[in-house]
């Protein structure tokens, strides 16, 4: 699983590699500070004093492993999600800058259609999470991916 995420970050981390974001001003003087998108693979990772936001997180949700009732060829595939998470200070450009991750995602995924020569992207679903977050900005990416099925290595029995 982890190198479908792997090839994931990649093409997530390329896609977005020229965005430059706000990030929450320092308290004690006000600062104000861009920098691109971190994109994190499973959890957030510890950064000394660095704030997170922006960043996407990348988790894998569930999987299948199944065969097909018509060729009885196996089938495997994965869930992913994508999080989100940006700051504005000004409500219309924070959904602006989520959308705008949004669809650049979304183009890269569905033109690239299958990464690393063996992860084909199945279904795509998106969504902004609405509440009242005060500066920060949310969404999510549901995605379902084709996977290599599982060969077997022993030969099947025969009654």
């Amino acid at each position: 699983m982890s190198s479908l995420i792997d090839s994931i970050a990649s093409l997530t981390g390329k896609t977005l590699a020229d965005m430059q974001l706000p990030v929450k001003p320092d308290s004690i003087d006000g600062t104000r500070e861009y920098r691109s998108i971190e994109v994190h693979e499973f959890g957030l990772r510890d950064q000394d004093d660095r704030p997170y936001i922006p960043y996407i997180l990348l988790q894998p949700l569930n999987g299948k492993d199944s065969r097909n009732k018509t060729t009885r060829a196996k089938e495997s595939s994965a869930n992913v999600r994508f999080v989100i998470t940006t700051y504005s200070e000004n409500e219309r450009d924070g959904m602006l800058t989520l959308t705008n991750i949004i669809n650049r995602l979304r183009v890269a995924l569905e033109q690239a259609e299958v990464i690393d020569g063996k992860y084909q992207l199945d279904e795509l679903e998106w969504l902004t999470i609405p509440d009242n977050t005060e500066k920060y900005y949310l969404a999510e990416i549901m995605t379902k991916w084709s996977i290599p099925a599982i060969e077997r290595r022993v030969p099947e029995l025969h009654w």
